[in-house]
């Protein structure tokens, strides 16, 4: 329901997914027609713009009904006009263990059965290691755990963080990390004959790492998504059956962008070296100033006039450059 609230709103302001529109477009042949060999189909599956915003989502995968999250995007191209895109990314985070273990990654897949989509061993530099800056250093290997969407990331997080809670204060009293609730979820999840084997899988787990980066920030970084950047956005298929999926190419952080903007200020009275307070201040005055990206900006100032009595005078305002 957020879902289709959120698009609603966006579609209202002129933000309309160019994937939506591809497809719509793409499904109407009497337009692809008189559009001469489908040029708008072609024309609505690559655009240029400049991304101005960005904010987390989720999609529901029509295939398999799976809610996926992903990050919508919002450009403005050089006639003025809006529009979005879904970039669909996987949420993660790793798992760093004691030793070397190849039976974790079975042990979680099943014991997350649902929650968890993929699971597979990485490098990563261990930047606790006192040589790590040295070209010489080796890699550690952890388990990178991948999930469909950031509501299943932070179940199972959650539930290996408090497992983890759990093996620290067992071992703190004397138990060696191995409690008999671990033992018992263990035979619930594997039926192997060397239960002493899974059993020190399940417990060489040593912490969690990078499970607190915001999404927004996971998508940029592992996209090289910059806001403020022009980005060419092409819409690929992999078969006829998928869904456009949007590749960004051919950044531009130099030229500026001429997106519209509504800037505003509001001034309240107070007492003497206090902060504003709700029930006994006022606003007395507004100014704002809005522009199209193409013309002079204008200003405007609202007073309130049992304050301000006076008429304000014309002004110009140029901020330091």
């Amino acid at each position: 329901m957020r879902q289709e609230q959120g698009e609603i709103i966006d579609a209202k302001f002129g933000y309309h997914r160019l994937e939506d529109q591809y497809l719509e477009r793409q499904k109407n042949s009497r337009l692809r027609t008189e559009e001469g060999n489908a040029g708008g189909v072609d024309k609505l599956k690559q655009r240029r713009g400049w991304l101005f915003n960005m904010a987390a989502t989720t999609r529901i995968d029509s295939s398999s009904g799976d809610e996926l999250s992903g990050l919508d995007l919002y450009f403005v191209d050089d006639d003025g006009e809006n529009f979005k895109t879904t970039v669909l990314h996987r949420p993660y985070f790793y798992v760093l263990t004691k030793k070397q273990d190849d039976m974790l990654g079975q042990l979680l897949l099943r014991k997350f059965s649902g929650l968890l989509a993929h699971v597979e061993q990485v490098p990563m530099k261990d930047l606790q290691q006192a040589n790590h800056l040295s070209p010489n250093h080796s890699h550690r290997m952890v388990w990178k755990l991948i999930f469909r969407s950031v509501t299943q990331l932070m179940d199972v997080r959650n539930q290996l963080r408090d497992l983890l809670k759990s093996q620290d204060s067992n071992s703190m009293d004397g138990n060696g990390g191995n409690s008999n609730n671990v033992h018992t979820d263990i035979d619930k999840i594997l039926s192997v004959h060397d239960s002493r084997r899974v059993s020190d899988s399940w417990t060489n787990m040593q912490e969690l790492r990078e499970y607190d980066v915001p999404y927004v920030a996971r998508v940029c970084m592992d996209n090289n998504i910059r806001a403020g950047s022009w980005y060419t956005v092409t819409l690929e298929q992999t078969d006829d059956a998928s869904p456009p999926h949007p590749v960004l190419s051919d950044a531009d952080i130099e030229t500026k962008g001429n997106p519209r903007v509504l800037a505003f200020d509001i001034e309240c009275s107070k007492a003497p070296l206090k902060f504003p307070n709700a029930d006994v201040d006022e606003i007395y005055m507004i100014s704002y100033m809005c522009s199209d990206g193409r013309g002079t900006p204008q200003g405007y100032l609202i007073t309130s006039r049992t304050i301000v009595s006076e008429d304000v005078a014309d002004f110009d305002y140029t901020p330091n450059s």
